[in-house]
Order: structure tokens, then C-alpha cells, then sequence
């Protein structure tokens, strides 16, 4: 045996799901760093050591100076947020969710902020189809209608963007919870209005006093 058997190498990171998202940030040119930080804002859980040794072992041609190409797959996601220039994600975050924002309800007029974002969410297909998902699923919330729940879990359950991935986890969670605010007008607001209430009374007897004293405060309280 003339040569040595590559070493045979187990990841437990999730590249995987971040390949498309990588290969995109590799033709706009961007460097090792910019694309470590990328993936690890769409949920990426390994570090950043791992990352440089498992692209430079993928990836050993890649000079993100020369802009080399790198072969996409099939849907590849594209990512701009190396791009959005001049807008906080925090601010771009409203915008996407809220389409209305930033435009004046008694002429019209748009501000320049929502301009910049819609430019900005109108050029990216990642934001599009996370302002489709936040809309649906609102819309949802108050259709009362549970079985549409059913439907938007099956369309978005194998999409690639990460926070919404673990979203649905949480709602497959406590699906049967979800599914009776939607369907029923009641909630627990009320019974944590009246923990709450409770708490204020026992911090103002500094926890010393008695049941029937917070009972007689809480009956005789105007202010609850």
C-alpha cells in the first residue's frame, strides 16, 4: 500500500442543512468567516474551529478572493443578509412581519425605512417565504379554524429555513394546546392575572402574611 487510507471522519454538526445556504454564500465571494456567521444566525450549532476544518476539507479550492464558482443543488436558498446595508436585522425582523409598518395610515406616504426593506425582503427568497409563513400562520390563528393548522405544518414541514423548523417542533410539542386556542375564545389570561395579583399582595406583606389576611386583601381591594 503505497498511499494511506484517508481517516475516516464522523460529524455531529448539522452541515448538512446548510449546504445550499453555504454553496450561495460561496459564489457572492464571501470569505470563511462571513459564512461561518451566516449559518450559525440560521441555527448552525457547531463552533467556528469545527467549521473552518470541515470547509477547508469540502471545500480546499475555494478562494473567496477570486469568487471561484461552486456547483449548486437543486432549490438552493438564497441568503442577502451579508447585504442588507443600512438596516439592523432587529428592524428588518418587523418589516418582514409587518408589511404595514412604517407606512403613514392617514396619507399613505412610506417611510424611507420601508422602502429600503422591501427592496431588501423583495430581493430575497428567504425573506419572502418567511413573511408568507409569519402571514399564514396568523391568519390561522384567528380563523378559529384548527384543521388549517394541519395544513400549514404539512407545507412548511420540510423547509430548510431553520428558525421556522424549530418553530414547528415547539408547536408538534403541545399541538393539542395550539390547536384549542384556536378553536375556543378562552385562554389562561385570567387565572394569570390572578397569580399575578396574588404575587403583588404577598410581596406587600413581604411573604409573612397569612391565608385569610390575603384573601380579606385581595376580596377587599379595589385596585385587585
Amino acid at each position: 500500500m503505497k498511499e494511506l487510507l484517508p481517516r475516516a471522519t464522523i460529524y455531529y454538526n448539522n452541515y448538512g442543512d446548510f449546504m445550499d445556504l453555504i454553496k450561495e454564500c460561496c459564489n457572492q465571494g464571501l470569505n470563511v468567516r462571513t459564512i461561518f456567521v451566516s449559518i450559525k444566525k440560521q441555527g448552525f450549532k457547531g463552533n467556528q474551529t469545527s467549521f473552518y476544518q470541515w470547509f477547508n476539507r469540502h471545500f480546499p479550492e475555494y478562494q473567496s478572493k477570486k469568487r471561484l464558482p461552486v456547483p449548486l443543488g437543486s432549490s438552493p436558498i438564497v441568503y442577502e443578509a451579508t447585504r442588507f446595508s443600512g438596516m439592523s436585522p432587529n428592524r428588518l425582523a418587523i418589516h418582514v412581519t409587518n408589511s404595514k409598518w412604517g407606512v403613514s395610515k392617514e396619507t399613505g406616504e412610506c417611510s424611507k425605512s420601508h422602502i429600503l426593506a422591501e427592496e431588501i425582503i423583495n430581493s430575497s427568497i428567504l425573506l419572502k417565504n418567511m413573511r408568507e409563513a409569519y402571514n399564514t400562520f396568523r391568519e390561522i390563528l384567528n380563523s378559529k379554524d384548527e384543521l388549517r393548522l394541519d395544513q400549514w405544518l404539512e407545507k412548511y414541514k420540510s423547509t430548510k429555513i431553520m428558525r421556522i423548523k424549530s418553530f414547528i417542533n415547539g408547536i408538534n410539542h403541545d399541538l393539542e394546546a395550539i390547536k384549542n386556542a384556536i378553536k375556543y375564545p378562552w385562554s389562561n389570561g385570567v387565572v394569570e392575572g390572578h397569580v399575578n395579583r396574588l404575587k403583588n399582595k404577598k410581596r406587600e406583606m413581604y411573604g409573612r402574611a397569612g391565608f385569610e389576611l390575603l384573601r380579606r386583601k385581595v376580596v377587599l381591594s379595589n385596585s385587585g
